[in-house]
């Protein structure tokens, strides 16, 4: 693989619901970074994608995007089931690679991944993004001086030590509760001002839900 020296010139295989608002803007913020393809089976949703986001090149065969010769890095966000299969065409074609997470299905094909990237001298990261995010640096940071190691917040305590699975109308409070205790956290007084953004609140909460569903 050659090193990239200059713009990093993406080119995204798979430019669904992630790459709307997080991924695919995002390359055209950075320093020394641009979008220039992207790619979806759907040559109608691709081009949309396209247009809607100022990308002047869409396909709809990734072959095609990897060996556009304008792209020089390429970004994977397409279900976890065929991240191993595309990662090793752009390997093949020496392009480094972003992978989003879940990074694949199971640990083999990690395996797998890996040995790919040694056997072509490639690079490849995953997107796990958020280990960097000011928040859940501020998280990490009040957790440590404050709290120590956090196995559980107070709110989970009911499920923990009764073993039930609240019914909907309490998985409603212990899930606002949880919400509370993160902020407290935080030194917030209100969980409405850190999770602003009503999407961020929503997915918090779909996870707590599951956290139940599972008795975990």
């Amino acid at each position: 693989m050659k090193n990239i020296n200059g713009t990093v010139s993406w080119g995204i295989i798979g430019c669904g619901n992630v790459c709307e608002v997080k991924s695919g803007p995002a390359f055209n913020k950075v320093a020394n970074s641009k979008l220039v393809a992207v790619m979806r089976r759907n040559p109608d949703k691709a081009k949309d994608f396209a247009q809607r986001h100022g990308v002047p090149k869409y396909y709809a065969d990734a072959a095609e995007l990897i060996n556009d010769a304008e792209v020089n890095a390429v970004y994977i966000a397409t279900p976890p089931s065929s991240h191993e299969s595309y990662l090793e065409m752009a390997l093949k074609a020496g392009k480094p690679v972003y992978v989003e997470k879940p990074v694949t299905v199971n640990a083999v094909s990690v395996e797998r991944m890996m040995a790919m990237e040694r056997q072509y001298q490639g690079k490849v990261s995953v997107a796990h993004y958020r280990r960097g995010v000011p928040l859940f640096n501020k998280i990490k940071q009040r957790q440590c001086k404050f709290i120590g190691h956090v196995t559980r917040g107070e709110g989970m305590e009911n499920l923990v030590t009764t073993g039930k699975i609240p019914g909907k109308r309490d998985r409603g409070r212990q899930r606002e509760k949880i919400l509370d205790d993160v902020c407290r956290w935080l030194g917030v007084k209100d969980n409405k001002d850190i999770f602003r953004d009503v999407r961020y609140r929503t997915r918090w909460r779909n996870m707590i839900d599951n956290a139940f569903r599972q008795g975990t």
